[in-house]
């Protein structure tokens, strides 16, 4: 017994939203799915739905499985416009997709809203919870999106970016 009350629908959809982040981290992957979308799919509560759709958007990642990946970012933009995890979810994506301009907008928007103050991307899978980190993870990612597009110059101001928030190795290598 967790502790979860599972008669309420919040309290059921927590648990196979919990349930399916184990199948996942146990590379059980369908299993992962099928409970975070009957999870999906009894949630009331919108900041815990956005949370479950960043969840099944990672796996779907995994999976190669794109558009379904995307589905659930605009899924969860519907329910919160401003959310960081979605925006940079969908970077991410176009990024494996190699729409590079697409990816980089996505990636100016996760910022724009962590700056201000929107949830920072969900860390179960991306790392620690630190915002210096995230936004220097991101703008790291800018920069490799820059380079691809041969525009140096604004590759090295998002680095720059990067390194006056501790992460200078990428500026270093590249921009002195």
């Amino acid at each position: 017994d967790i502790g979860i009350n599972q008669d309420l629908p919040i309290g059921k959809s927590l648990f196979l939203g919990l349930k399916g982040m184990i199948y996942y981290k146990d590379t059980q992957f369908k299993k992962a799915i099928n409970n975070l979308t009957k999870a999906i799919e009894i949630n009331d509560f919108p900041t815990h739905l956005v949370n479950l759709y960043s969840m099944r958007t990672k796996m779907y990642i995994d999976l190669n499985q794109y558009d379904k990946a995307k589905n659930d970012c605009n899924s969860a933009i519907e329910i919160n416009p401003s959310n960081a995890s979605a925006y940079y979810n969908l970077a991410i994506i176009y990024k494996i997709e190699e729409k590079y301009t697409k990816s980089i907008l996505k990636f100016e928007k996760a910022v724009d809203y962590i700056l201000k103050g929107s949830e920072l991307p969900n860390k179960f899978w991306y790392g620690d919870d630190n915002k210096t980190n995230n936004l220097s993870e991101i703008y790291i990612e800018l920069g490799g999106l820059w380079q691809l597009d041969n525009d140096l110059e604004e590759m090295c101001i998002q680095y720059k970016k990067a390194c006056d928030l501790g992460d200078c190795e990428m500026f270093n290598a590249n921009c002195k």
